[in-house]
């Protein structure tokens, strides 16, 4: 998928465009898509459901990155931050997707794992 049209889906937080077969649906509490401090639900296949707010949107470098405020089930970590960059493939003009994630330091390896 070309960059202009993968990142149209992240910077919107169209997961379930991009992934239907994971994710079912993502529904805003608090704030808008592509704003900083917005809250989202985020269902995932299995009924994981995951509020998470945005901490960073970058159209210049085609970033968006979340905080983990509340999961269901639970996980047992007190802090994740993640950030998803869209990078674009000069050959084929496809998109390579960077997804980061940090944690805090009482994570386990099953949480990495996931």
């Amino acid at each position: 998928m070309p960059l202009n049209i993968a990142w149209e889906k992240f910077r919107n937080f169209k997961f379930e465009l991009l992934a239907p077969e994971n994710v079912k649906s993502v529904a805003w509490i608090d704030g808008t898509p592509a704003r900083v401090g917005s809250t989202a639900k985020i269902t995932y296949a299995g009924d994981v459901v995951w509020t998470i707010r945005v901490t960073e949107v970058s159209e210049r470098y085609h970033t968006i990155a979340y905080e983990l405020l509340e999961a269901n089930p639970a996980i047992h970590v007190t802090s994740m931050q993640t950030e998803l960059k869209l990078i674009r493939v000069s050959d084929d003009d496809t998109t390579f997707l960077s997804w980061t994630t940090e944690f805090s330091n009482d994570v386990d390896a099953i949480i990495i794992s996931d």
